[in-house]
């Protein structure tokens, strides 16, 4: 049996990805957010095979997973410590191993 919602069809055994509606990418794929690669695109996989049959709950899946992937991807191009200036100012500075030693790096 089938029924069709916005011209979509469902099968009336096809399971909606309940979390469909979840803004947060992370809660959308029910991962934490320290979550390794490897977890991220396991847990895409799983939900992928289990919502296979409703188009919806794929492209939500999807949606998720590309969100998080490009954030990672950013946050490795543009890191929080400027490399270059801190390397600037440790080369400038002059650090002390003891009292009576001084050293310029």
């Amino acid at each position: 049996m089938h029924a069709f919602i916005d011209n979509v069809q469902f099968n009336f055994f096809t399971v909606i990805f309940p979390r469909i509606n979840i803004n947060d990418p992370y809660k959308r794929l029910g991962i934490s957010k320290e979550a390794f690669e490897d977890e991220i695109q396991s847990a895409r996989t799983f939900l992928v095979q289990k919502y296979a049959g409703h188009k919806p709950s794929i492209e939500a899946i999807e949606s998720a997973y590309d969100k998080i992937i490009m954030q990672n991807l950013y946050e490795r191009k543009n890191p929080k410590i400027n490399v270059k200036k801190t390397m600037r100012e440790l080369g400038s500075k002059s650090v002390s191993c003891c009292t009576n030693c001084h050293k310029q790096i």
